[in-house]
């Protein structure tokens, strides 16, 4: 997306530290933006990916006070003095080519008259809103520039706010983007094309420019969230950057050249999706801690400048890191992949198909560490988890099961599939291409629930819920159990005799890398050869600052729920 301006713009560049800071509790936190310079932007790392994806760091409260110190008083009705080249004959204005004219000093509104009348726009008549004071119906997208007044309107901090919470984007980054595009942020005096350009959403660098039907501050600010969010999630797909090693050129010009950059993070792939282009050397070298400056030949400045202006405003963006990974059993996203952390290696899960099928959330996923990143690659995830009932197109109804230690596709005859208690809401649909290729040698007639299947004792009188794995069934300890591991009661069936038969197993109880507080203690549920114990979590910096915890990640427990064993202090 290009920096796309119609106007001359004097940027008013107030630096401030201020950021509502999501962690272990929700309170305001001061964050310093330290003295930068040109040398400091890391092409490869402009943006952490936690951060980036930080959508609680502001609310709507505090994105309008930060809109309201940057333009504390707005010329609505352009009444302050304005200096622009301007040929009397032509009635041709410009802020900056001296070839149209001489200089003349005449008010803003004079001066915007003038340039809509020369160039046939409607785009600076007054009254004009800044962007703490604008307003947009949604739905009708009716909004209260040029002084209209607008029925069921919101504000561009409400607006700001619900992008970053419908696609968990830090509002951060759209405020950020927003000056770097448009630099509405800090306009007292912003004209209507600004506001219908705001992120420079679906504005390439070709003449045409913007595409009119991404038009208007809501369509721009919603667009880019979404765009941001399909960015992070599908960089790999042919065209995008990602994590790795690309050539990213210096501007749209090709005979200007480039370099490789080494993209560390993917938050920073996205900006680089975004805006294709890096700062060259002249670019950077107008960098200050005062000012994003500079005028090079062959430079651009949009990702440099959205790494000065987070900087200046909001602190580093980049989030703390450890070389500690997460404790076994967390579910961690990194370089674009979520693994599963399991005895000490990190565990690719390949497709959202296989991740769902194991009960997992992506709530439940934390922003790696280099930690996780160091740790050895082991064993994919990239089979349906066992009991899981699918289909896929024009296929009959499977059940992954066991056969001979392999987890393969069994077809469900349709008595079993009556017999054992299943039901069409429960079949998952699988696309073709991930329906696993191994299939068991029968159909499955048995009067047995495959491994992975929840049941009930409603025979015996025991009452007891059973988890069953390949040979034996694992007497379940609870709700505490059910919920941690991620089982649904909706999928409980009830025991057949054959299921009861099973020799037992071990007891299910927490699963690894639960995170349990009770009398506000935090601990993370561990396994070791002689089974389940509790490590404390400590201290409030590897919580929350480093493995990216918060309060929902927590179960909440009574201390007599707890496991018996304490380990090791589980610390960053």
């Amino acid at each position: 997306m290009k920096k796309y301006y119609t106007k001359p713009l004097t940027m008013s560049l107030v630096a401030i530290a201020v950021v509502l800071f999501a962690g272990l509790i929700s309170v305001a936190l001061p964050r310093s933006a330290k003295a930068i310079s040109g040398s400091d932007f890391n092409a490869g790392r402009i943006i952490d990916d936690f951060v980036f994806q930080n959508n609680n760091s502001m609310s709507v409260q505090s994105i309008q006070n930060f809109l309201n110190t940057k333009v504390p008083v707005c010329d609505t009705n352009g009444t302050i003095s304005y200096t622009y080249y301007y040929n009397s004959t032509t009635n041709q204005p410009s802020g900056s080519n001296s070839s149209v004219g001489p200089l003349v000093t005449t008010s803003r509104a004079v001066f915007g008259q003038r340039y809509d009348a020369y160039y046939g726009t409607n785009i600076a008549q007054g009254p004009l809103v800044c962007l703490k004071d604008y307003v947009e119906n949604t739905t009708t997208n009716q909004n209260n520039l040029h002084g209209a007044s607008v029925s069921g309107g919101i504000s561009a901090a409400q607006i700001i706010w619900n992008a970053a919470q419908a696609y968990n984007i830090n509002p951060q980054v759209l405020i950020v983007t927003l000056q770097k595009e448009q630099g509405l942020v800090t306009d007292d005096w912003p004209w209507a094309n600004q506001y219908q350009e705001a992120m420079g959403y679906n504005c390439p660098d070709t003449p045409q420019g913007c595409n009119t039907a991404d038009a208007g501050f809501y369509t721009q600010v919603t667009d880019a969230a979404w765009q941001f969010r399909h960015y992070l999630q599908n960089n790999g797909s042919p065209g995008n950057y990602w994590v790795g090693n690309y050539f990213i050129p210096y501007n749209p010009n090709s005979g200007c050249g480039g370099s490789v950059v080494n993209i560390q993070t993917q938050a920073t792939a996205a900006l680089y999706d975004y805006t294709p282009y890096q700062p060259n050397a002249g670019a950077l070298a107008g960098v200050s801690n005062s000012s994003t400056g500079g005028s090079a030949s062959c430079g651009a400045y949009g990702n440099r400048n959205f790494w000065w202006y987070f900087n200046q405003w909001f602190g580093s963006p980049y989030a703390n890191d450890t070389y500690t990974a997460h404790p076994n059993g967390t579910l961690v996203s990194y370089g674009g992949r979520a693994y599963l952390i399991d005895n000490s290696t990190k565990r690719w899960i390949t497709n959202g198909d296989v991740f769902d099928s194991y009960g997992y959330s992506w709530d439940q996923v934390k922003a790696g560490v280099t930690g996780d990143g160091n740790l050895p690659d082991g064993p994919n995830i990239d089979t349906l988890a066992p009991g899981t009932i699918f289909r896929s197109d024009n296929t009959p109804v499977y059940v992954m099961t066991y056969e001979g230690g392999n987890l393969v596709k069994q077809q469900l005859s349709y008595v079993a599939y009556n017999n054992l208690g299943y039901d069409w809401g429960e079949v998952m649909y699988v696309p073709p291409w991930e329906v696993p290729v191994a299939t068991a040698s029968s159909i499955l007639f048995a009067s047995q629930h495959p491994p992975g299947t929840l049941v009930a004792d409603r025979t015996t009188g025991s009452g007891k819920v059973y988890l069953l794995d390949q040979s034996s069934k694992r007497w379940v300890l609870g709700t505490n159990a059910i919920v941690t591991n991620n089982l649904m009661w909706s999928k409980l069936k009830t025991a057949t005799v054959a299921d009861l038969s099973l020799p037992d197993g071990a007891n299910l109880d927490f699963r690894q890398g639960a995170l349990l507080i009770a009398a506000s203690n935090i601990y993370v549920v561990d396994y070791d050869g002689s089974g389940i114990l509790k490590r404390p979590v400590g201290p409030y910096e590897c919580f929350a600052d480093r493995w990216h915890y918060a309060i929902s990640d927590l179960y909440s427990i009574p201390s007599s729920s707890l496991p018996i064993r304490t380990g090791s202090l589980a610390t960053c």
